[in-house]
């Protein structure tokens, strides 16, 4: 008796007869289970390369064709990272338009792991706040030190830094965070903190220029000081 009479592979192959035993090969895209050839499972399934290209089978392997402007990281397409990178500070801070946060990308690599409590110590370096603003932010004098308690270094989500509210308020890449944050004080005084932070393992180094805008002239107007800062992973 043939042992592939009656045998249909589910009319997606071929039976054979190999060691007198029936055995299905199946045409291309499907496999064998059993006598019944099913369709291979689509490797691109559920893989969107994060709306910015096009997952297409490579051999069974899944891979994103990104579009122009963005590169493939795993089965992501994370924007292309920019040509002058950081910025500067007069790139995130201007007083006509304040905090210019530079544009992330929520599938792209920060380049370090921001996980766990990093403590900050600022130590203030220059100043031009009056003697009135000194007296009441010890920020503003030179040489203060300031050890803020640990906690999480905010809320990352691939390059993109958010505020408690859900606001950006910073951009990472290849561990080097551009950050702007932006405060309302007393009195209507508004505070402008802009970062350049580099990250390397548990430790961050980097330099925070902090803008206080709105000043009234009586306690002598506006005004900005400058701060070394340092982060450390608890």
């Amino acid at each position: 008796m043939d042992p592939c009479q009656d045998v249909t592979c589910s009319g997606n192959g071929t039976c054979e007869v190999v060691g007198g035993d029936a055995t299905c090969n199946c045409d291309p895209g499907y496999h064998a289970e059993g006598l019944n050839c099913v369709v291979n499972a689509n490797p691109c399934d559920g893989v969107d390369c994060c709306g910015h290209g096009t997952c297409v089978d490579n051999q069974g392997t899944a891979e994103c064709q990104c579009y122009a402007g963005y590169h493939a990281e795993g089965l992501k397409c994370a924007k292309d990272y920019p040509q002058n990178w950081p910025p500067t500070m007069d790139d995130i801070f201007n007083l006509n338009d304040l905090c210019m946060v530079p544009e992330c990308d929520e599938c792209g690599d920060p380049g370090f792991d921001p996980s766990g409590t990093w403590q900050r110590t600022l130590t203030t370096t220059a100043s031009n706040c009056s003697e009135i603003i000194q007296a009441t932010d010890p920020r503003t004098t030179v040489d203060n030190v300031l050890v803020e308690d640990p906690g999480p270094l905010s809320g990352f989500v691939g390059t993109c830094d958010y505020d408690e509210e859900g606001n950006q308020t910073g951009t990472v890449i290849d561990g080097i965070l551009a950050s702007c944050d932006r405060n309302e004080q007393m009195m209507g005084v508004w505070s402008n903190e802009v970062s350049i932070v580099t990250y390397s393992g548990d430790t961050g180094t980097g330099t925070t220029h902090i803008y206080l805008t709105d000043v009234p002239d009586m306690f002598g107007g506006d005004c900005d000081f400058e701060m070394t800062v340092d982060y450390q992973r608890q």
